[in-house]
């Protein structure tokens, strides 16, 4: 396998055979579901998340089934995409829209457990009208959540 780095979360990575790369992404989702906390288990459809990738805040908003297909759809392959959806939500990733000051009018794509904290709408919100920068209190309180749902962790 080789790597390379071209910006806060993105890598490019090359494999010798697609055996080698399957195998290198089902070692990688099972380590991260070995690291997923309880409390990121709750993350569910339509929730409001963050996270932080090399130095990146970004925000997300977790699609439902109305959110991605819209309200009343037949379209056969946006139902299958969705199916598809609810595959990759059982393995631990959550698809939605992310917001960051590098997007900040979203890019859409899926993200794993391990990798967000569930944060509230008003959070969502803030975040939005300070063009996507964290503030210090926000900061302080994740960072104490995360703390003490590690904590709690090592307790069971």
């Amino acid at each position: 396998m080789r790597e390379k780095k071209l910006g806060p979360g993105i890598n490019i990575m090359g494999f010798d055979s697609m055996e080698e790369m399957l195998a290198y992404q089902a070692e990688q989702e099972q380590i991260a579901n070995a690291q997923v906390l309880p409390k990121q288990l709750e993350i569910t459809w339509g929730d409001y998340v963050f996270r932080v990738i090399d130095g990146l805040a970004i925000w997300g908003e977790i699609f439902t089934r109305e959110t991605f297909l819209g309200p009343d759809t037949d379209d056969e392959e946006l139902i299958a995409e969705w199916e598809d959806l609810q595959d990759a939500y059982d393995r631990g990733y959550r698809y939605g829209q992310w917001y960051s000051v590098v997007e900040p009018k979203g890019e859409y794509g899926s993200a794993h457990l391990v990798n967000l904290w569930k944060i509230t709408e008003r959070d969502f919100e803030r975040a939005r009208l300070l063009n996507w920068e964290p503030w210090s209190e926000f900061a302080s309180r994740i960072s104490e959540e995360i703390l003490q749902a590690h904590n709690q962790q090592g307790k069971d």
